[in-house]
């Protein structure tokens, strides 16, 4: 099969480590559900959850149910495709339950040799704070560079099924396989398990999906400028609260939208829609950082126009997002950042509202 490259393993002279940090900190499992006096009571609890022997024990337990976890999932995704009028190749979706089955073996064997999140233990009365993230990413980052180096060529195989394919409708069965094998997965344990678990899968399912990995990079080629640089930086650990916010607004404005996925007030599709929206927040940083439209135009947008029709989004919804995104961000910049962030905003969004067309063709041959 196809590798691509050679895989370099990242160091700080080939990526930028404070987008590094910023990207691990998107991973950190969640302790801010569990109150600070609560946390100290339950250390040893939380200790005990991510121990050699109970890592090993999980390990066990997920690879025992992996069969029939992906199988359920397969069908489960065949099932929504079907719905949704998306043909498939069964020889592909073959392949890449094959390959989704791999890339969970790897995950777990880490897992289980060491545990990256481990120096959380030790910041639970400052993780709370934004220096007390960046101080514990700092500690996490040689652990979560060794991990992400054994995964990625796993994941580039994964994505070269897909951009290989004849039917480009594929990414939707992939991500929606994945995302139901998660949950099959992880409805096993109990919350203290849980919480260690879902910065894993939530890391595995943003590594297929999100150019954070081009954002780290970038920063460091010389076509990206100071200010864009220093403005990714500001606003990316904001894309979790404004993806939020965002989805919010769309609860408000369109209460009545019903997707294949279901009811805009469903967990399902806030989810997605969340996922969704900080991907186009990924995609928007790299733009500036590369200073060009090309990765919007001819990645993001292509992929909008195969997946939100399959699905049955309406693309005002899309086209109104995004400007409410820009918005947004907008509130939240200084004078010379606006004049930046705006050399992008407008024609970002003239790109989804020009695409109208080629989106209600799209919703036709679905």
């Amino acid at each position: 099969m196809y590798g691509g490259p050679k895989l370099v393993q990242p160091t700080q002279a080939t990526t930028d480590s404070e987008l590094i940090k910023l990207w691990l900190i998107r991973y950190l499992p969640t302790l801010g559900v569990i109150s600070a006096p609560v946390r100290r009571h339950v250390k040893q609890r939380l200790e005990l959850a991510i121990s050699d022997d109970a890592r090993r024990i999980t390990q066990q337990k997920i690879l025992r149910s992996l069969p029939a976890a992906c199988a359920r999932a397969t069908t489960e995704a065949q099932q929504f495709l079907s719905v949704s009028g998306i043909a498939y190749d069964i020889w592909e979706v073959r392949d890449l339950t094959i390959q989704i089955h791999k890339i969970y073996e790897t995950l777990l064997s880490c897992y289980a040799e060491s545990f990256v999140f481990a120096p959380m233990l030790d910041c639970l009365e400052t993780i709370d704070s934004e220096q007390g993230r960046m101080d514990a990413a700092t500690r996490i980052l040689p652990s979560f560079n060794q991990l992400i180096w054994k995964l990625e060529p796993l994941l580039r195989e994964l994505k070269m099924l897909y951009r290989f394919s004849s039917n480009r409708q594929m990414i939707g069965f992939m991500t929606t396989q994945l995302h139901f094998t998660q949950r099959h997965i992880i409805r096993q344990f109990d919350p203290y398990e849980r919480l260690w678990l879902t910065s894993y899968f939530q890391m595995i399912e943003e590594l297929i999906c999100m150019p954070w990995r081009r954002i780290c990079t970038s920063a460091l080629l010389k076509k990206s400028k100071l200010d864009s640089i220093a403005l990714a930086k500001k606003m990316l650990p904001r894309t979790q609260a404004i993806a939020e916010n965002i989805y919010r607004r769309a609860l408000c404005d369109y209460p009545h939208h019903v997707s294949r996925q279901g009811r805009i007030q469903s967990e399902a599709v806030r989810t997605s829609s969340i996922r969704d929206i900080n991907m186009f927040q990924a995609y928007l940083w790299l733009c500036l950082l590369e200073n060009s439209l090309s990765v919007i135009e001819n990645e993001l947008l292509p992929l909008c126009l195969i997946v939100f029709p399959s699905t049955n989004v309406q693309w005002q919804l899309v086209t109104q997002g995004i400007e409410n995104m820009m918005v947004t961000i907008q509130a939240q910049l200084s004078a010379s950042e606006k004049e930046l962030f705006a050399q992008y905003a407008q024609p970002i969004h003239q790109l989804f509202v020009d695409a109208n067309l080629d989106y209600s063709r799209a919703l036709v041959s679905a």
